[in-house]
């Protein structure tokens, strides 16, 4: 399981795939650490498992190639429009 922080809690979805923390909070980090460790083994790797599967199926270097050309054909398509 992860431990998001601050701006990256779009990255990690709050006891999903990880815990999310107050930015510069390190008694939150604190608590989160000791909330991993108390939790559930089968708990926290049904949340390990839901953070290995969103970084495979959101973060993978195809899907990311693949963004990034649609993202170039909308430019190429809006300059050649105007």
């Amino acid at each position: 399981p992860i431990i998001g922080i601050g701006s990256y809690e779009g990255f990690v979805k709050n006891n999903e795939t990880g815990l999310v923390v107050k930015r510069r909070s390190s008694k939150g980090i604190f608590n989160a650490i000791l909330e991993m460790l108390d939790m559930h083994p089968e708990i926290r790797e049904n949340i390990r498992q839901n953070a290995i599967s969103r970084v495979q199926n959101n973060f993978n270097l195809s899907k990311q190639k693949n963004e990034f050309y649609q993202l170039y054909e909308r430019v190429e398509l809006r300059k050649r429009s105007e």
